[in-house]
């Protein structure tokens, strides 16, 4: 499992969490509502709401189907916690399309019971001469006017046990001694998105990231939530295939097995891997891919190359309202064993490949290519200039089968991610690594690692460095921590300023990777 955690681990791509920096040592966040066509929190704490209509729309940073757009009539999120502590913080994005008028308003976030302990939490929206974005903690309210309409705000809600403070756009607004509780009579126990306590006050836009935390965040912390880019962060779903379709990203796009059976993978390590029987395999992903811009990556390992006209889809998306084109790898022969793959029309065989062997396949799509890769290398490319697709078939993409269920992959599958940006040819690259040749050491092999566990300072011993050795310290999630050439036999890694927890120590050399885990303490 670690040298398969090793090589997934380079790649340089953070997952969406990065967004918690800031305050990743806070441990009061209670719910992060990401909104990605869902109500699921992503924080861990299992206060997943519950969507009464909406529907997914384009994000703050215009990717598609991660945020929700609300009717103005009947939509809204009915969330999984009450909000009410003491201190809180209350983040939250959104954009208007509707300012209510006449003495109307919508809500965007509401806590308000019989059994509140804590005020009233709302924000809203109203226009009176002016467009507005109403705030209030209790009977302390704020009034920001002159908002546009079709513009993303980021609002903040502050509380701790002195003060009430308000924030658009990482901006302090105002503040207010915390002093009133004040709240309704009756209403919902939970807190709702898009609508008041009792089902009045639509809004009419789109609201993205709902995080709420029992502590107040500071100035710091508000800023880099607001600052927050996502220009690292486009892995849409990364499915292991470790015996499961379990999206591993974060983002919760996790896949359905249709039969298959876990099995060894391209490193050796059992049920790593799945198997895919030929005849009714597959497995169904729980996103499309069907993104403007966008990258396919696939491990793959063939058993029979299907003849007479007949081919495998190793993966495909294809169906009636597909948008940038059908997307697939897929294998055959025809008199070679062939690897094809296509982006709209634009296709691309590769043609004398192996059975029973592992390939690592890349799709990269972006404004003004297609292109394809095998195994690090370009293969072709295409101007992006066809979009052409099926006119039904399965909305989401699939592993071992075409959208209709034909096609089935008689061979193996390991290791498959899904951007929605180009990556570059050296991304690709650093994705691919033959004949990996790493193995776990011990104490008293040719290379010695000590202390294990370890504080401040990992030793490692042994070595014969030459102008091209190196050694890289990588988090089990693939983030690089250290790295230094080597220009002694011995080399000291000071290893203070990383937190306590397991970590995968890698000496690179011209000819072998040596690689094990340890300890910090």
């Amino acid at each position: 499992m670690i040298n398969k955690i090793l090589h997934s681990s380079i790649i340089f791509i953070l997952c969406m969490f990065i967004s918690e920096i800031g305050y990743s040592q806070t441990s009061c966040l209670v719910a992060n509502y990401a909104l990605n066509g869902d109500a699921i929190d992503k924080s861990s704490n299992n206060k997943h709401g519950t969507l009464f209509g909406t529907s997914p729309t384009a994000d703050r940073f215009n990717r598609p189907n991660q945020a929700l757009k609300f009717n103005g009539i009947s939509d809204y999120v009915r969330l999984g916690t009450d909000a009410d502590f003491a201190q809180r913080t209350i983040s939250v994005w959104f954009k208007v399309d509707t300012f209510p008028t006449d003495g109307a308003y919508s809500m965007v976030f509401s806590s308000d019971f019989a059994d509140n302990k804590y005020g009233f939490t709302g924000i809203s929206l109203s226009n009176n001469g002016t467009n507005n974005i109403n705030s209030t903690v209790g009977s302390n309210g704020k009034i920001y006017p002159n908002a546009y309409q079709n513009k993303w705000y980021h609002y903040v809600i502050a509380v701790d046990l002195n003060w009430v403070k308000y924030y658009v756009n990482s901006r302090l607004i105002d503040s207010f001694a915390n002093t009133s509780f004040t709240h309704s009579g009756d209403g919902d126990t939970k807190a709702r998105l898009g609508t008041s306590r009792k089902g009045i006050g639509f809004i009419k836009g789109s609201i993205d990231e709902c995080k709420i935390f029992d502590c107040a965040l500071s100035q710091a912390q508000i800023d880099s939530i607001y600052k927050f880019k996502p220009s690292t962060s486009c892995l849409v779903a990364h499915y292991k295939l470790d015996g499961n379709a379990a999206d591993s990203s974060g983002n919760a796009f996790n896949g359905t097995l249709s039969g298959t059976s876990p099995t060894t993978d391209r490193f050796g390590n059992k049920n790593q891997a799945l198997y895919f029987n030929g005849i009714s395999d597959y497995v169904r992903l729980g996103t499309d891919a069907d993104f403007t811009i966008r990258t396919i990556s696939c491990w793959f390992k063939v058993d029979s190359f299907p003849t007479d006209g007949a081919y495998s889809l190793i993966f495909s998306s294809d169906f009636a309202t597909n948008k940038y084109g059908f997307t697939g790898i897929s294998v055959s022969n025809t008199g070679t064993n062939n690897i094809n793959s296509t982006v709209g029309n634009n296709g691309k065989i590769y043609a004398n490949a192996q059975k029973n062997t592992w390939y690592h396949y890349v799709i990269m799509v972006d404004g003004t290519w297609v292109k394809y890769y095998l195994n690090g290398q370009i293969l072709d490319s295409f101007a992006n200039s066809n979009f052409n697709h099926s006119i039904d078939g399965d909305t989401k993409a699939r592993l071992g089968t075409s959208r209709k269920g034909i096609g089935f992959l008689k061979g193996y599958i390991d290791d498959v991610k899904i951007y929605e940006c180009a990556l570059t040819q050296s991304e690709i690259k650093t994705m691919y690594t033959p004949g990996l040749g790493i193995k776990n050491v011990n104490r008293g092999d040719l290379i010695n690692f000590y202390p294990n566990p370890a504080t401040e300072k990992l030793i490692i011993e042994g070595l014969k460095p030459t102008h091209n050795q190196s050694v890289s310290v990588y988090s089990l999630e693939g983030q690089l921590l250290i790295h230094t050439t080597l220009i002694n036999h011995t080399t000291v890694l000071d290893i203070s300023q990383i937190a306590k927890g397991i970590y995968l120590v890698v000496v690179n050399g011209p000819n072998q990777r040596i690689a094990t885990r340890f300890i910090k303490n």
